[in-house]
């Protein structure tokens, strides 16, 4: 892990702070404008892997770029350098959503953070994008409280947004793996199968209710301390759903009787069956001074 370039273009690199299938992400210095950044490199080695992965990275670039909310992480720049391709992203200083929980095994704070999470899902809902890939490891909580959605390494826009004829296996975690984080089998589908919609699974229709089921496994997460549906493997986690949720939730938490129905629609087998939206979802959610069950 210690093995990496000097500098990126004009970035003088620091060190690795997350690696993925086919990138890394590295702390760096930015001397034009005299601050901190990350860089997320693909190597000429990860591009001779396939086109695909160029594709993907040059879709994440375009993502960013359409996007500016403050719980989103923001784009710098980006360009060629040593034969390989790279982004430059603001650089965050905090701890992803699986680590902050791992910490506040229960935390009243859960559903605020799950909240600002949503809305940046929703302003990339808005800007017409799919994530396909929301989970506890691409959030990210910063010191001051701030919230962002990371890695739209996997989005689609427009059109694509909505039909995948030929799903691929592709992701991204922070350098120190959890079990939470495997993927599936390469060639059957895309995303992380325990955070997934059921249509994702299948190979179906993916647009943004299926975002909206993969946040709200997150937010049950959260606030419960388990996902909703669990198991480590395909076959598993679809009989679970096959199962339903239970009409109550498995203990005490800051949340009440109405955000927890709201939830539960939001994790219905259906995507019709879901909310319209992830923001007619939040809508429903309780702020800080609801009711606890």
């Amino acid at each position: 892990m210690s093995d990496f370039p000097a500098q990126i273009g004009r970035y003088e690199i620091r060190r690795v702070i997350a690696r993925g299938g086919n990138s890394f992400v590295y702390e760096a210095w930015d001397p034009k404008h005299e601050r901190d950044v990350a860089v997320k490199f693909l190597s000429p080695e990860d591009i001779g892997e396939g086109l695909s992965n160029v594709a993907r990275f040059k879709r994440e670039a375009r993502m960013l770029a359409k996007l500016s909310h403050p719980n989103i992480i923001t784009l710098l720049g980006g360009g060629e350098a040593l034969g390989g391709a790279y982004i430059v992203m603001e650089l965050l200083r905090g701890k992803t959503l699986r680590e902050w929980l791992a910490a506040r095994p229960v935390s009243s704070r859960a559903l605020e953070v799950m909240r600002q999470a949503g809305e940046g899902l929703a302003a990339a809902h808005d800007a017409g994008m799919t994530h396909r890939d929301f989970k506890p490891d691409n959030v990210m909580i910063e010191a001051d409280g701030r919230v962002c959605v990371l890695d739209f390494g996997l989005a689609k826009g427009g059109a694509g947004a909505a039909k995948e004829h030929k799903p691929v296996v592709d992701g991204w975690s922070s350098v120190n793996h959890s079990p939470l984080s495997r993927l599936t089998e390469p060639g059957s589908v895309l995303g992380t199968i325990e955070y997934m919609a059921p249509e994702q699974h299948l190979a179906g229709l993916v647009d943004a209710r299926s975002d909206q089921f993969s946040y709200c496994v997150t937010v049950y997460e959260a606030l419960f301390g388990a996902r909703p549906f669990e198991g480590h493997d395909v076959g598993t986690i679809l009989r679970a759903m096959g199962q339903g949720l239970s009409s109550r939730p498995p203990r005490p938490a800051a949340i009440d009787a109405r955000g927890y129905r709201a939830l539960a629609r939001g994790l219905s087998i259906d995507p019709g069956a879901r909310w319209p939206s992830v923001a007619a979802l939040l809508a429903e959610l309780p702020g800080p001074s609801a009711r606890p069950f």
